[in-house]
């Protein structure tokens, strides 16, 4: 008989194999740990960094927004917070951009303009920098634009609105300390009008750009996707960009009332603000919502007609149709029907384009009818006040003060009454403005730069209207006997004319170039 074998195991063989199991898995866990620790805190610290660079670019923006504050507003002082950053922030000197204006055979009109950076370094060594305007990041591949300077190219003219930073800050920063450096920055503009305007380069063939920056590949980028036409090149031996481009100019040409259209295009005309009105003596009044005291008192607005001449074509457009007369339904100085006016319309190539106005005494006030404007300061014993205006409109017209006709030629009647400004001049200084009304530089407001001269878009205009006295002329000024105390002032009516060509209208033939240049100084806030 042939036995069957049987496999048996042994008590002592059966206890050891879930011991082995055990073991085996401890150890399976311990490396799958060391696994997860090793890559996770990989991912700890790129997630880390990425935080890090995130923030720097949020801190930069705000660092923007402060700086155009600074360079750009009454505001000339200011403090940039890199309280929640942990690198080290820098200011540099590696940036300058060159602008080359060529015409013909003539020297060539050259400027240099230099901006300095606020770089800021983090543990993993990204960079990101606020310079000339613009937020810059450096990169492994060279170097992203975060969000674009301040410079623009429209109808053949470039508008920059630069600031170089200046400063030797290094290391790690808390607070900085911005302050304007006024005086640089108004002989650095004068200096750039003058070298543009020279005779020898206008109108020019071509310009160029030439911006050398640790970031020159941002800006190409920038040159590539903000300005249609022109040729860009980078050249990373030099660690430059350059824009070239062959020049078109204005779409206007303008006299010293009026404008005229080189070819087709369309007209937009805006009433910036009007400021014709007589007022009553003032009083203290308290607030009850705040608990300030305030100087209250009541204004009371003259009427105010415009007409807008397009080639042989005349429009009234404004007013709220509401009223006892024609004059009263086409009233533009009324506080209850806001203060925001626009027309637009297509002109042709030789079209004369002029804004008439005429002003008449107040007949009667609507005492149902009025707006209450907050409207300057009140000083007393070093104190501040807040003037509080009621301001009513004219429901009867009385006598006409001053009626303003422009025609073709820049002739007409009162015709000296209204004064046209362009881009780049100085804004007159004609007169102030009583407690009631608003400044000149109240109503312009950023289109007037801190150093006095209008900064306005290309083929855009300002015409300044005297409508209390007749028959002025800018040499009345201060003349007392001719208008009164504090007229002609210039101050009635601000009117802004903007001309837009169509696609299909021809290159323009001269060109120009706008710098304004701010130079802002930066320390550490101890």
């Amino acid at each position: 008989m042939t036995s069957r074998g049987i496999n048996t195991i042994s008590k002592n063989q059966r206890g050891q194999s879930p011991l082995i199991g055990v073991v085996l898995m401890m150890g399976l866990v311990a490396i799958s740990l060391a696994g997860v620790l090793l890559i996770g805190s990989g991912a700890v610290s790129e997630i880390r960094g990425s935080v890090e660079v995130q923030n720097a670019e949020h801190t930069m923006r705000e660092v923007d927004a402060r700086l155009s504050q600074v360079a750009f507003s009454a505001n000339d002082a200011h403090t940039l917070d890199f309280s929640e950053q942990n690198g080290d922030t820098e200011v540099t000197r590696d940036g300058r951009m060159t602008i080359t204006v060529v015409n013909g055979t003539n020297q060539p009109c050259r400027e240099e303009i230099e901006f300095g950076a606020i770089e800021y370094r983090g543990s993993n060594g990204e960079v990101v920098a606020y310079q000339a305007g613009g937020v810059w990041k450096r990169t492994d591949g060279g170097s992203v634009m975060l969000s674009p300077p301040d410079m623009q190219y429209r109808n053949g003219t470039f508008s920059f609105q630069m600031v170089n930073v200046t400063g030797s800050v290094s290391g790690s920063v808390t607070q900085l300390h911005a302050s304007k450096n006024a005086t640089a920055s108004r002989a650095d503009s004068q200096s750039f009008r003058e070298t543009f305007n020279k005779a020898r380069c206008n109108p020019p063939d071509n310009a160029t750009l030439t911006v050398h920056s640790d970031y020159y590949r941002a800006w190409g980028d920038f040159f590539e996707t903000h300005v249609d036409d022109g040729v860009v090149t980078v050249d990373d031996g030099n660690e430059t960009a350059s824009l070239t481009v062959i020049l078109s100019g204005s779409t206007a040409e303008s006299g010293e009332n009026s404008l005229s259209a080189r070819q087709n295009a369309s007209v937009t005309v805006e009433v910036l603000g009007t400021e014709i009105s007589s007022r009553t003596d003032t009083s203290w009044e308290q607030n009850y919502t705040t608990g300030e005291w305030e100087r209250h008192g009541n204004k009371y607005n003259a009427p105010i007609n415009m007409r807008i001449n397009i080639g042989d074509d005349t429009y009234e457009p404004w007013g709220d149709g509401v009223g006892s007369s024609s004059v009263i339904r086409h009233d533009i100085n009324d506080p209850t029907n806001g203060e925001y006016y626009r027309f637009t319309e297509n002109v042709t190539a030789g079209d004369a384009i002029s804004v008439e106005g005429t002003a008449y005494d107040i007949g009667s006030v609507d005492s149902y009818s009025s707006a209450e404007k907050r409207l300057n300061q009140f000083e007393y014993n070093g104190d501040t006040y807040d003037y509080v205006w009621e301001s009513y409109r004219t429901d009867r017209e009385g006598s006409m003060m001053t009626n303003i006709v422009v025609d073709t030629d820049g002739r007409g009647e009162s015709e000296g009454n209204v004064v046209l400004l362009a881009d780049g001049m100085a804004v007159p200084n004609y007169g102030s403005a009583n407690e009631e009304q608003r400044s000149m530089s109240q109503i312009l407001g950023t289109r007037m730069n801190e150093t006095g001269f209008l900064d306005l878009d290309p083929n855009e205009f300002v015409l300044v209207y005297e409508l209390s006295c007749a028959d002025a002329t800018t040499d009345d000024i201060d003349n007392h006997y001719k208008c009164g105390s504090g007229d002609p002032d210039y101050n009635d009516a601000v009117v802004l004319i903007s001309i837009h060509e169509h696609g299909s209208v021809a290159a323009p033939e001269d060109f120009r170039i706008h710098v304004t240049m701010n130079q802002v100084e930066i320390e550490k806030n101890d």
